[in-house]
C-alpha cells in the first residue's frame, strides 16, 4: 500500500463499517480518524472496553502505541509502547 493512502483509508472504512462491534473493526476506525486528522475522535473512539480488548497482547499494545502517538498524545503513545515491549 506503499504511497496508496486513498486505498489504506478506504480498507480501514470498509474494516469499521464490516465489523463495528469487533476490537479489530473499531481499531480500524481509530486508524482512520487518526490518520485524517480527526485527532479528537480518534482518541474518543479509544474506549475503556477497546483498550480492555487489546491491552493483554504486546503487538495490541503497539497498535493503541500507534494510535495515541498518530492522534498527538505522544504521553500515552509511549507508556503503551512500554507496556508493548515489557
Amino acid at each position: 500500500l506503499t504511497g496508496r493512502v486513498d486505498l489504506g483509508h478506504r480498507l480501514l472504512g470498509d474494516l469499521a463499517r464490516a465489523v463495528p462491534e469487533n476490537p479489530f473493526g473499531q481499531l480500524a476506525a481509530v486508524y482512520l480518524a487518526a490518520l485524517t486528522g480527526h485527532r479528537e475522535a480518534a482518541e474518543a473512539k479509544l474506549t475503556p472496553d477497546l483498550i480492555a480488548a487489546l491491552e493483554g497482547d504486546p503487538q495490541y499494545c503497539w497498535f493503541l502505541a500507534q494510535c495515541h502517538a498518530l492522534s498527538g498524545n505522544v504521553d500515552a503513545g509511549l507508556t503503551w509502547l512500554e507496556t508493548a515491549v515489557s
